[in-house]
């Protein structure tokens, strides 16, 4: 149970390094998505060599991108749409290495 404690607090702690207090927002509401949240806290977790910077580019380009924030406004519950989220940001992490 503590390395899964370790990883989840690591993992935020990166991405508020990255973000600061605009992690897990909308651009254009600035309100905490659950959605987006998951899928950085996910992706991020499992690429332990994914930078500060890195993960500000990847959140850069997604969070104005039309299909991830439709992916993060409807079925948000949806498996196939959580999956395709956590890809979407895998994918713009390794973009900016």
């Amino acid at each position: 149970m503590e390395k899964f404690v370790a990883q989840f607090s690591n993992t935020l702690k990166r991405i508020h390094k990255a973000l600061g207090n605009d992690a897990f927002r909308t651009a254009r509401y600035r309100s905490f998505s659950v959605p987006i949240y998951d899928a950085f806290m996910v992706a991020v977790a499992g690429n332990e060599s994914a930078t500060p910077e890195m993960i500000n580019a990847a959140y850069t380009k997604l969070r104005v991108d039309e299909k991830f924030l439709n992916l993060s406004r409807s079925s948000t519950t949806n498996t196939h749409f959580v999956k395709q989220r956590i890809r979407m940001v895998r994918e713009a992490l390794d973009a900016a290495s």
